[in-house]
């Protein structure tokens, strides 16, 4: 810590420009020492990306890796250069001695950065000395000009207009020399071309001197060209683009990462100068300064010391338990892959091998798994923490209702040691840290990783610049709706072009989409569905058996009564006669969320009739935010903790499809298309063998797996042989479900379309088929494939390679084209462009992640109006627009806030059900 005499320029109340600039390089070099072999990485990437592109080539031909760290080390330093101006050190001065700050207009330091350094690069004592090295200058100080906010088109409109004071010139001229001291210190060796030997030679002092010492149109005229370049096709091809974005997200990671950090600093140190009155240059002196002060914030990491110290045997307990897949990826080199695994059958465990691999290497620093929904993302954090063994600590959530899960985390009710401002204050950062994906392991859905790449949001900048040295993992593919599919293949072509890790994860993709991926260079993994037995013998894996049913689950007739059938009710009734020591484990999957509700209230009914001793539990989408966090965590606990020795029942809607590691005995399933049929029968004897529980015990203690824990779990065996089936009921109105048999079905089948829309003796009330979430063709397509190809029932012929034969079938038409929107977009919003709001929500939107089939509204159960009127988004719940015309026609007068409605106390709202509609 050097002590320096007072009036000289501050970049902090209590610290010189010159000491922050220091610290901040000094950080910087420290980055460069401990992960170089990362830079290198990002920097051949670069060169790989330049290479093709004549313009860029020419301009960045002579840029080695020296020149390359080396220009980093140049913006680092000069990034707050604005500072100097007299109005910030009026500012900055007004803040020490205890005025009304208030009444001081802030001053944008870092618009001044740019604008001085931009001037000063361009008097011609400067730039004849840089050379070829000035047009590299000019386009990396854009970081500079964006360090503290995101840039728009109308960034800095009002400076502009503002007349700005000028630089001291003395102090700046000992800024700009005590540069060259660092520079000296810090870089012992200076090689010949290294920008240090074009940058003596400069004249500063008379350079400076000719300063303007007010703010002209210069920087706003120059940025207009900018955005005019960017957004011109002509001009600036596609390619180009890309590579303008990967520089700038470079660069303005480390000039963010070294001035934070170096803010952080002095801000744990600020208190002490201010008792003492001391204002100070550098406050680092050391490595191991750096070094123990971001091992307590967690600052930098390295992931492969991460992944050993995870608090069990990390990934996988033993060695042999590895299948052939895992074995393989372990060991690959190339950045792209894609696994289709069938559900259970370890694709997490598989990524995260690769991972461990790819860490030993230093090719990345973080991982970021991406998923398509909260719940299952919320799922996967869990899964990380008790199935893989990483802290939590080390672990991000990022999503609309991530707070709701870290509330119910750090839940400290029944912790004496618990203390809520810490806790807030952990769940701040935490959710802070993992929007920028700035954890070890960061989880979100995958529409946060999009936006990143077109400033959908305020701090997207920062998000990006640290996706450069990340592992990015998609997992379940498959669930995206076609448009949102092709965003996400338009983003992964520029994770590609800039060399960045991915891995994509699926356990139905179409044989067409396989196709795709393997002509943009995927390794692909497709298991085959077989293990081994006796260490030779191959055995198909064929966990459970599927039942097509002539009936529905249950039906609604005219005057709204509903009933279950009688197939479905003796089906339920007949499972809870099997002995299971631990209690039967049951799942429904329904279409629909008022469906759901229907058949909750028509079983709890059977329950109470029967005298049935069971848990029913009923789960959707019309949930507010701490419910659905609660009702995740009972289900995960229902279903996976087997010392609960309890029936369960959980029904659901195809929010319980994906990446849910729990496992059923018994799976009831309206037809869906044979992708989502198939994903719901994931969570059935999930990671079994054989459909027949005495069978699966017999291979599966021969295989390298050993014997399989779900069936060990039903207790003695001897008096019965479990049966895991999936039996599928047709929706409402599909067929004439009274009337029907199984002789006339495929017959009923077949016919004209005409067919889909007749009336029956009994109809769901308030529910067409049209309002289905899935097409009529597909669903047709579906059980037509079923029956062509096993008839009524499996009989324990479906492997995984018949999943995926019928998948492939089912969408055999399917063509991945790319996103033009996605394009346009990324374009325009490159360094400037719009505001997020108006990128996503203004009169034209320029890109719609997920097409919505049906308006939806927004809307707040009356109990919760007071709570929630400093976050309304937590107690909202969206329903379509058929429900909500009807809450309208009764009550024409209904409230709204901010864009929300309030629902009235006629509708109930239950944690257990959700909204009760059943009055309209």
């Amino acid at each position: 810590m050097i002590m320096c005499e007072k009036d000289r320029i501050l970049a902090k109340p209590y610290q010189t420009l010159i000491g922050h600039s220091l610290d901040s390089v000094r950080i910087y070099k420290y980055l460069f020492d401990n992960n170089k072999r990362i830079f290198e990485k990002l920097y051949t990437s670069f060169i790989n990306l330049i290479k093709d592109t004549e313009q860029l080539n020419a301009l960045f031909n002579k840029l080695n890796f020296s020149i390359f760290m080396e220009l980093g080390f140049f913006l680092v330093y000069f990034h707050d250069l604005g500072k100097s101006t007299e109005e910030f050190q009026n500012y900055i001065y007004s803040k020490r001695s205890k005025f009304d700050i208030d009444k001081i207009k802030r001053v944008s330091h870092s618009y001044a950065s740019f604008f001085y350094l931009i001037s000063l690069l361009q008097k011609k004592e400067v730039s004849k000395e840089l050379g070829f090295l000035l047009d590299i200058f000019i386009i990396l100080i854009y970081p500079i000009l964006g360090h503290h906010g995101q840039m728009n088109n109308n960034s800095f409109q009002e400076i502009n207009r503002r007349k700005d004071q000028s630089i001291k010139v003395q102090d700046v001229k000992d800024f700009i020399y005590s540069f060259f001291e660092a520079f000296t210190i810090l870089f012992e060796k200076q090689e010949k071309d290294s920008i240090f030997h074009f940058l003596k030679e400069i004249d500063f002092e008379q350079a400076l001197f000719l300063l303007p010492d007010r703010r002209n149109r210069t920087v706003e005229r120059l940025n207009e060209k900018m955005i005019r370049k960017f957004n011109n096709k002509t001009l600036t091809p596609y390619s180009m683009i890309e590579i303008y974005k990967f520089i700038h997200g470079f660069y303005y990671s480390l000039i963010k990462f070294c001035d934070e950090t170096a803010s952080a600093y002095y801000s744990v140190n600020e208190s002490n100068l201010k008792r003492n009155e001391m204002i100070v240059d550098n406050l680092i002196t050391s490595d191991n300064d750096i070094y123990q002060f971001m091992k307590q914030r967690k600052l930098d990491f390295v992931l492969n010391s991460f992944f050993s110290l995870s608090k069990n045997n990390p990934i996988l307990p033993k060695e042999y338990s590895c299948s052939e897949i895992q074995k393989k990826i372990k060991d690959e080199t190339n950045f792209r892959l894609l696994l289709r695994l069938g559900c259970g059958m370890g694709k997490t465990a598989s990524s995260l091998l690769f991972a461990k691999n790819l860490a030993k290497r230093s090719c990345f620093k973080r991982i970021i798994f991406t998923l398509p929904t909260q719940f299952t993302s919320n799922s996967i954090v869990k899964d990380l923490e008790d199935e893989y063994g990483f802290n939590i600590e080390d672990i991000g959530l990022y999503h609309g209702n991530a707070d709701e899960f870290w509330n119910d985390y750090f839940n400290g009710e029944n912790d004496e040691d618990y203390n809520e401002e810490e806790s807030n204050y952990i769940k701040k950062i935490k959710l802070n840290k993992a929007k920028t994906y700035s954890c070890p392991i960061t989880v979100s859905t995958v529409d946060h990783l999009i936006l990143t790449l077109i400033h959908g949001f305020k701090q997207a900048d920062k998000s990006l610049s640290n996706i450069l040295d990340s592992l990015v993992i998609f997992d379940e593919l498959h669930y995206y709706e076609l448009e949102t599919l092709q965003i996400i293949q338009e983003l992964q072509k520029i994770l590609n072009k800039w060399n960045i890790p991915n891995i994509i994860m699926s356990g139905t993709m179409p044989d067409k989409v396989i196709e795709y991926y393997k002509n943009q260079n995927y390794e692909i993994y497709d298991w085959d569905g077989l293990f081994t037995i006796n260490n030779e013998e191959k055995r198909k894996r064929i966990p459970y058996d599927l039942e097509v049913k002539c009936s529905s689950l249950f039906l609604t007739s005219n005057n709204g009564h509903s009933k279950l059938t009688k197939e479905f009710q003796s089906l339920l009734l007949n499972k809870f006669k099997i002995p299971i020591a631990r209690g039967i484990k049951q799942i429904i999957f329904v279409n629909q969320v008022e469906r759901a509700k229907i058949l909750f209230h028509l079983i709890t009914e059977l329950a109470e009739r029967e005298n049935l001793d069971v848990d029913i539990i009923v789960y959707h989408s019309e949930f507010i935010k701490s419910d659905k966090i609660k009702k995740e965590n009972i289900i995960k606990e229902k279903f996976t903790n087997y010392t609960n020795k309890t029936n369960v029942i959980l029904i659901s809607t195809q929010i319980s499809e994906f990446s849910l590691n729990i496992s059923s005995d018994v799976m009831y399933s309206e037809l869906a298309p044979l992708d989502a049929l198939f994903q719901r029968a994931g969570r059935l004897h999930r990671a079994g063998f054989r459909s027949f529980s005495k069978n699966c015990i017999e291979l599966s203690k021969l295989s390298l797996f050993g014997a399989c824990k779900k069936c060990e779990s039903l207790g003695p065996t001897q008096s019965f042989n479990m049966h895991y089936n999936m039996y599928v009921f047709l929706p409402p109105r599909f067929i004439d479900t009274n009337k029907i048999n199984k002789e006339k079905l495929e017959e009923e089948l077949k016919k004209t379309e005409k067919r889909l829309n007749e009336k029956d003796s009994f109809e769901s009330k308030n529910i067409t088929y049209s309002s289905l979430p899935y097409n009529p063709d597909i669903l047709l397509k579906s059980i037509l494939l079923i029956l062509e190809n096993f008839g009524f029932s499996t009989d324990e012929n479906l492997s995984f390679r018949e999943i995926c034969s019928l998948v492939s079938k089912l969408y055999n038409d399917v063509r991945l084209i790319g996103s033009v929107n996605f394009k346009n977009c990324f374009r325009k919003n490159l360094i400037f462009g719009d505001k997020p709001h108006d990128i996503l929500f203004g009169d034209n939107p320029q890109i719609i992640i997920r097409p919505q089939k049906y308006l939806s509204y927004y809307v707040i159960p009356e109990k919760f109006h007071n709570k929630s009127l400093e976050n309304l988004d937590d107690y909202s719940v969206a329903i379509n627009q058929g429900k909500f015309n009807k809450i309208k026609k009764k009550f024409p007068n209904l409230e709204s806030e901010r864009g929300f409605f309030i629902i009235p106390n006629e509708i109930p709202y239950s944690s257990k059900i959700g909204f009760d509609f059943s009055s309209l």
